[in-house]
């Protein structure tokens, strides 16, 4: 894993503020062997990650010959909008989604950003993202993820679901 201590300028878009914070990114690598470096503290969101860094020592870490960490099921292309949610999410923890949907309208259930995050994403990419959660086992995307499966499925007979989701009867 490549680890390194890197200065980042953060800036936090709904409150205009500017904070200058030392991080400790990590490298992750998707399965098309892209790398994306992410800061330390919003990839431990991914319990996959943080039970791969957890072994290394704090003086570890500073050791720019650690191995990066493979992230073997997942494509570059849905690693890289789990990045933007882990590093969204560091900045403004979504808020629980309240069980059973409130309201059809994900914009409803989850603040502006996590609500666009999600309704600009087209199906096949949504499950994508449901798979990679969980694999990755980030609780938060998964259901966020799942809380758009549920509304794209909503008030859909069961013919329509079936040939949403490419389903067969079997007999």
């Amino acid at each position: 894993m490549y680890v390194s201590k890197l200065k980042v300028n953060k800036f936090v878009h709904d409150t205009h503020i500017t904070v200058m914070t030392t991080y400790i990114n990590v490298n992750l690598v998707s399965s098309d062997g892209v790398t994306f470096s992410v800061p330390m503290r919003a990839a431990n969101l991914s319990k996959f990650v943080s039970v791969m860094t957890d072994e290394y020592s704090s003086d570890e870490l500073n050791d720019e010959n650690m191995e990066d960490i493979p992230v073997l099921r997942v494509r570059s292309q849905v690693l890289d909008l789990i990045v933007s949610f882990m590093i969204h999410y560091d900045i403004d923890p979504m808020v629980t989604i309240e069980k059973p949907l409130v309201s059809n309208n994900i914009g409803d259930v989850v603040q502006h950003w996590y609500a666009v995050f999600i309704d600009h994403m087209n199906k096949d990419m949504l499950y994508d993202l449901v798979n990679a959660a969980n694999y990755m086992h980030i609780q938060p995307l998964l259901e966020l993820a799942c809380a758009g499966v549920a509304i794209l499925i909503n008030g859909k007979t069961t013919a329509e679901i079936d040939q949403e989701f490419s389903l067969t009867q079997i007999v």
